[in-house]
């Protein structure tokens, strides 16, 4: 759902604010997600929370492969998740030693929280090519030649 509604409005109003949109509802649902007093809230926030998450992650690799240059369009969105993945790696233990110091809710909520100011900042400051055409022109001869 997440995916489909913030994919929509990144299309219309642009994929950073799109992207930032969606990390806003998850932001807002953390006070919930982390410490919900009952099953439905704690069971509406997580659905809430991963449709923001999904939002965002999901506008991504198109984020990417528009600001990409031709020759490494292939190669970004593909690249930036394998770099994600090595430096998200030790989330496991962070997050463990920030529980048995704070609190199973407190560690979860505030690795969330810094994961989205971080990833939001970094949209914010950055730069957007939105709606990039990936098509040449049928008609129009080719920029090199095979010769």
């Amino acid at each position: 759902m997440g995916a489909i509604i913030f994919g929509h409005i990144s299309q219309v109003a642009g994929r950073r604010k799109g992207m930032i949109a969606a990390l806003g509802l998850s932001l807002v649902m953390i006070p919930l997600w982390a410490f919900g007093g009952g099953l439905v809230a704690i069971v509406s926030a997580a659905f809430l929370m991963q449709a923001g998450v999904q939002g965002a992650w999901g506008v991504i690799p198109v984020h990417l492969s528009e600001l990409s240059a031709d020759s490494a369009r292939g190669l970004m969105p593909g690249l930036a998740y394998q770099l994600g993945i090595l430096l998200a790696s030790p989330t496991n233990s962070i997050q463990y030693s920030l529980h048995e110091r704070f609190g199973y809710q407190w560690a979860i909520a505030g690795f969330e929280i810094m994961t989205i100011l971080t990833l939001a900042a970094l949209l914010w400051c950055g730069s957007e090519s939105h709606s990039r055409s990936f098509v040449r022109d049928a008609y129009a001869p080719p920029s090199e030649s095979l010769s």
